[in-house]
């Protein structure tokens, strides 16, 4: 009799321990957020972001709403959009580090951040630096540079480089372009071509039109288009004015396009 009660009470207590052990295993499984969660590896998947370095799963986020997204995900940080929140994200550590009204990726892993209606610049990657400090009205970046700024600043323009020292005067006027040589302005509806020092040049043509290359400068007026590499001296080439023609810059040449016919080939001097 005493053998069948303690037959009775060991399968008991297998019926109990038994499922016991089998669910822990499924919630363990579960909140360490395996790659099963995610079988396909979708960057977003059941209202969350998930972060992979090859196969692995590195990191995951919780969305807050559907518009939810990143563009960096194989590396220590990124910024995220949720909604119309954004974040700099620790993804190893899942943690939100800073909160953007607004980000905006301008060339490789830099981004144009707004907070407080003052933007900065901040990079991201396996590292994070603020490149530009969150000091200024507006930051823009040259269409030809990619280490220095256009920045706005108690109503003045001027441009400094990636380590924010201030490399030009201040302009009044609104910069709308910069290369390594010359600052483009904007007034009352007229182009105006200006030093990094504040020197103005070819302000005789009345120019309406200016478009830059690294090293060379082009300014259109109603009839011709100059082509300059430095402006001190006579133009390069002088053409008759039509909107078909573009000027690009391209092994240290300057070439000359009538749609995609090649016109010339010009020595930048």
């Amino acid at each position: 009799m005493k053998n069948k009660n303690v037959f009775k009470t060991i399968i008991v207590l297998l019926i109990i321990f038994i499922p016991l052990t089998i669910w822990s295993y499924i919630l363990k499984d579960k909140n360490i957020g395996s790659n099963n969660d995610n079988p396909k590896h979708f960057p977003y998947y059941q209202s969350a972001l998930w972060f992979y370095d090859n196969d692995n799963l590195i990191g995951k986020y919780n969305c807050s709403f559907d518009r939810c997204s990143y563009k960096l995900g194989n590396t220590k940080y990124t910024i995220i959009r949720d909604g119309d929140n954004y974040f700099l994200y620790d993804i190893r550590n899942e943690k939100v580090l800073e909160e953007y009204d607004n980000a905006n990726n301008i060339i490789d892993n830099d981004y144009i951040v707004t907070s407080n209606n003052l933007k900065g610049v901040v990079r991201v990657g396996d590292e994070t630096k603020v490149v530009i400090p969150l000091n200024y009205e507006e930051v823009k970046l040259s269409s030809n540079l990619k280490d220095n700024y256009l920045v706005k600043k108690d109503n003045v323009w001027f441009i400094v480089d990636s380590e924010n020292n201030k490399i030009s005067n201040n302009f009044n006027l609104e910069i709308i372009d910069f290369n390594n040589n010359y600052i483009i302005c904007e007034s009352n509806e007229r182009i105006r071509i200006f030093s990094y020092e504040g020197r103005e040049y070819l302000n005789n043509l009345f120019i309406k039109e200016v478009n830059l290359t690294l090293n060379s400068l082009s300014a259109i007026n109603n009839t011709y288009l100059y082509i300059y590499s430095d402006v001190n001296n006579s133009p390069l080439k002088v053409y008759n004015y039509k909107d078909t023609l573009k000027v690009v810059e391209e092994d240290n040449l300057i070439k000359v396009y009538d749609s995609d016919t090649l016109l010339d080939t010009l020595a930048i001097s």
